[in-house]
């Protein structure tokens, strides 16, 4: 029985992976299954809408549009994204976006997090900002706070340095965990920091931080709480010697390592970028973007990987061939926005 359900499970995940329906979204990037562009936009982030309409952030003009299926501008917003778009079950995107303060005597680029309706109004906000001295109170005595801004230059007049850097911004979906936990209850939201490093937990109308918990890793990319309400990320740094990256599951509350997953590759190494998408049946999908330590662009390779969970098993790897840096890979059905968006 164990075996005829490995099968079967296999062979789901087999289907999935082989279904035209997804695409791979890489940004504002649409590919296939070869790792061919099949559509793009002019924006670095974006979240596309089944009937064709979607979210952009255009860093050229510094502006977020939300847009239909014939591309004509519903509304605009001057706000700068970066990383990712995500949306809330009710319909609402969460934005990661940057606000510039005076903050110790120097221009410093804080986050702010929004929750964003359909009709583009802000329906709620965290600044890390406003919340700066209850944030301090987080770190240790000779933990720095700030950390040189050079990682957008589309945005450099958001100061020289920053105070965080938040890289994900998820609503936590139900789990097991949800009613014996708080912060883990269903409609909360997690964001990710690797300045400020340390893992948030707020509520849903993002006025209250239910909880802080710090990782020991040097980076981390893309956490999110599983079904079983424990912790996966993309761990850019590991303890080894060179560094390696490795995708961990850590469990909630002891935070003790539950399960990892590192490719046999000894140059598997990402230390400014990755991501991690659950799928189904213990099926994810992880990112392995490299470059040469020259930083030189023609070496840029990107590549989505399916593993199975169980066996730890690679099922398949697909490299897109276009030679420009991403944040993360994810595997969506995007059949339908294809087909009622044409494109530009």
């Amino acid at each position: 029985m164990a075996i005829l359900l490995q099968i079967s499970s296999c062979s789901l995940n087999s289907q999935l992976i082989s279904n035209t329906d997804y695409y791979y979204k890489l940004g504002c990037r649409i590919f296939n299954n070869s790792g061919d562009l099949v559509r793009w936009y002019p924006g670095n982030t974006c979240y596309f809408e089944p009937d064709g309409h979607l979210l952009m952030y255009v860093p050229t003009f510094k502006n977020l549009y939300y847009i239909d299926k014939d591309l004509k501008v519903i509304w605009t917003q001057p706000i700068q994204s970066h990383h990712q778009i995500n949306k809330t079950k009710n319909g609402d995107y969460l934005i990661l976006s940057s606000e510039l303060k005076n903050y110790q005597g120097k221009k410093v680029r804080f986050d702010n997090l929004l929750r964003i309706n359909a009709a583009g109004i802000t329906v709620a906000h965290f600044s890390f900002y406003e919340h700066v001295r209850e944030l301090n109170s987080y770190l240790d005595k000779n933990e720095s706070q700030l950390a040189i801004y050079d990682w957008d230059k589309e945005a450099s007049e958001y100061g020289d340095f920053e105070y965080s850097h938040a890289n994900s911004f998820y609503e936590i979906s139900e789990n097991a965990k949800s009613e014996k936990y708080n912060e883990l209850a269903t409609g909360n939201l997690i964001v990710n920091s690797i300045n400020y490093n340390r893992t948030l937990i707020l509520d849903k109308d993002l006025k209250t931080i239910l909880k802080v918990i710090r990782f020991p890793t040097q980076m981390s990319h893309d956490v999110q709480i599983t079904k079983d309400g424990d912790f996966i990320f993309f761990n850019n740094f590991t303890d080894q010697t060179p560094p390696k990256s490795r995708v961990e599951i850590w469990t909630y509350p002891e935070l003790k390592l539950k399960w990892a997953y590192q490719r046999s590759s000894p140059d598997f190494f990402s230390p400014t970028r990755g991501g991690v998408q659950l799928l189904e049946k213990n099926l994810l999908i992880f990112s392995d973007f490299r470059i040469d330590r020259n930083n030189n662009v023609k070496s840029i390779t990107s590549s989505g990987v399916f593993l199975d969970m169980k066996s730890g098993k690679e099922l398949k790897e697909v490299q897109f061939k276009e030679k420009k840096f991403f944040q993360q890979v994810n595997f969506i059905e995007l059949s339908q926005f294809l087909k009622n968006n044409q494109g530009i």
